[in-house]
């Protein structure tokens, strides 16, 4: 699972936005999640409707007390912050609803957002597990959801990458014109793979493996 959250090692800028430049600053305080100080797998992307820089994170839940093992980095729910100012200073925004696929054991735990641009829709990769476990169990799975504004999301379904745990899903344009995913497999020696998109759209399991 990727970790830190003090820089933005993972940034999103579609071709038309209204958001500043990201200060050569920004970080230089590292972001600290006002709930649970814990912040782990950080994206940034330009809000093209507010002009703002959106950072998306992993809520680890570092600070609450009684836990045990690993249950800290389960039930974790997606943070966001949003900066006006090219990232120099963050406000918290809360977490995001609507991320659970029906059917998901509760609580959820959300890992590793990816949000990319792709056509009129934001689309996050998520990675999903049920419950909460004080060691690395579990399946997991990496799912797509579709944003019209960065605020409302909408499940479109889970990618089959034929495992039963994968997780840290990132997602880029190449210069072939696919989209490609990468990702962890932690069933196959916590390897990284890839698959890639034959449409310009991603649809559901609209991946291939590679």
């Amino acid at each position: 699972m990727r970790t830190e959250a003090t820089a933005s090692d993972s940034i999103r800028e579609p071709a038309a936005s209204s958001a500043p430049p990201l200060s050569a600053a920004a970080f230089r305080i590292p972001y600290r999640d006002p709930a649970w100080d814990g912040p782990a797998d950080p994206v940034l992307v330009p809000d093209h409707l507010t002009g703002e820089w959106v950072l998306f994170y992993t809520q680890r839940r570092a600070t609450e007390p009684g836990l045990i093992g690993v249950e800290w980095v389960h039930s974790t729910a997606i943070g966001v912050a949003r900066s006006s100012g090219g990232g120099l200073s963050w406000a918290y925004q809360g977490t995001l609803d609507g991320l659970v696929p029906p059917g998901t054991e509760l609580p959820a735990t959300l890992w590793a957002p990816d949000v990319v641009r792709i056509g009129d829709q934001w689309i996050m990769y998520l990675t999903v597990l049920g419950g909460v476990r004080t060691d690395w169990t579990g399946n997991a799975s990496i799912v797509q959801m579709t944003s019209p504004d960065l605020v409302t999301w909408e499940f479109l379904g889970s990618i089959d990458l034929e495992s039963p745990r994968v997780i840290d899903a990132a997602v880029a344009l190449c210069g072939d014109g696919l989209h490609r995913l990468w990702y962890k497999d932690e069933s196959r020696g916590s390897n990284t793979y890839s698959a890639a998109s034959r449409t310009r759209q991603i649809r559901r399991r609209g991946f291939l493996k590679a």
